[in-house]
């Protein structure tokens, strides 16, 4: 959105940089990956190894 003042306008976000990124990132998930998870984080993680931290941070994001 924005607002005007004479001459001048004064632009602003309608939504937050959050909703943006998770719109975002799902969109982009769903076109590239055919929506699965999985696929997204092979293709990240690849041939690199991940290590036990890693691993157990992102079982509490799955199970949050």
């Amino acid at each position: 959105g924005y607002k005007a003042y004479g001459r001048t306008h004064e632009y602003y976000p309608l939504i937050t940089k959050s909703d943006y990124q998770k719109t975002f990132l799902k969109n982009a998930i769903d076109k590239v990956f055919s929506g699965s998870l999985t696929s997204l984080v092979s293709a990240l993680v690849g041939d690199e190894k991940v290590n036990q931290v890693e691993i157990d941070e992102l079982k509490r994001l799955l199970e949050e």
